[in-house]
């Protein structure tokens, strides 16, 4: 082999370097937008919203969120998946095996994160804006028996109330402040409720 032939060997390290990175980081999770497909709990399965040469199958992940509130994730919910550097079957419930440092594959370290869409309507930003697609509902985590309930239909209190300040009902107040007209004022009790 002739001197012009051979390729210098800090040329040939650096392009086996490079290579060798490609490949790396084609094994990585990847950050992709996608919707969800269906729900089981706190478990989504999501396809991919991105153009490919090839498809990409459905992936069934954990989704952003702690126990403490559930988001009401629907079919059809927008997001990205967020890759992670280590297994989240055994935290996630989803499979076994505690995560270690080994690479995962990079469809498997996955989380689904909502995000907002200019579809959504207008809310104040000030506030804390809760809804659901058919209600919301707060509720003890000891009994599940006190809850409040939010739809269409009005708001539902289940369990004792106590109320410290005043409550107002159609502009007038309900404390002992509060009068009927009318009512001959003595000893004697007012009839039932009409």
């Amino acid at each position: 082999m002739s001197d012009g032939q051979k390729i210098p060997l800090v040329k040939s390290l650096n392009t086996i370097a490079i290579r060798m990175a490609g490949e790396a980081i084609q094994r990585t999770g990847k950050a992709l937008p996608c919707s969800v497909v269906s729900v089981s709990g706190s478990i989504v399965t999501v396809k991919f919203e991105v153009m490919s040469g090839f498809t990409l199958p459905h992936v069934t992940i954990p989704h952003f969120g702690g126990e403490w509130i559930r988001y009401p994730i629907q079919v059809g919910d927008k997001g990205a998946v967020i890759p992670f550097d280590s297994s989240l079957n055994e935290i996630s419930g989803i499979g076994k095996g505690k995560g270690d440092l080994t690479q995962p594959a990079n469809l498997t370290a996955l989380m689904f994160m909502p995000m907002g869409n200019t579809a959504w309507s207008a809310v104040n930003g000030a506030y804390l804006v809760m809804y659901g697609k058919t209600g919301v509902t707060i509720k003890d985590s000891v009994s599940g028996a006190n809850l409040i309930t939010v739809d269409g239909s009005g708001i539902t209190i289940n369990g004792n109330v106590t109320i410290t300040g005043t409550v107002t009902a159609n502009g007038h107040r309900i404390d002992e402040t509060h009068k009927h007209s009318g009512v001959q004022s003595g000893g004697s009790q007012t009839g039932t409720v009409i």
